[in-house]
């Protein structure tokens, strides 16, 4: 699947986000602070995060289209998407909650960096396994 790098890396940024920042107010969350049950909120949270985000997803995709075009080796794309997701979270969240650096922020940019690493892209410069193996 051509875009299955993007597609993975928003899907799995989106479903991770909402709890790791959970978990990161739990852990710091003073006794007075009032927490709403996770669960309750969380599929509201999902389908609005998919909605604000998906301006910002075409122009990923665009952003990893020409990047693919050009020729661009895999960790220079991968630094690049990243870059991007990272600051088009801040600005998502900058322009709809009116704060840009926040833990919601922080936990969907940890996510963002994480997927950015794990998941493999292929790149036009680099070559394919099956092109390594010596012929027979």
């Amino acid at each position: 699947m051509k875009y299955s790098y993007p597609l993975k890396q928003w899907l799995l940024t989106l479903l991770a986000g909402p709890l790791v920042h959970y978990f990161v107010t739990v852990l710091f969350a003073t006794r007075n602070q009032n927490r709403i049950e996770f669960h309750e909120i969380y599929l509201i949270v999902l389908i609005v995060s998919l909605v604000l985000s998906l301006p910002a997803f075409l122009i990923y995709c665009l952003i990893y289209q020409a990047l693919e075009k050009g020729a661009v080796p895999a960790v220079v794309s991968k630094t690049l998407l990243t870059c991007f997701s990272i600051i088009s979270i801040a600005a998502t969240l900058g322009l709809t909650m009116g704060e840009a650096f926040s833990t919601l922020t922080l936990a969907y940019s940890i996510v963002a960096v994480i997927t950015g690493v794990v998941f493999d892209i292929k790149s036009n410069t680099e070559p394919a396994i099956d092109q390594l193996a010596p012929k027979k």
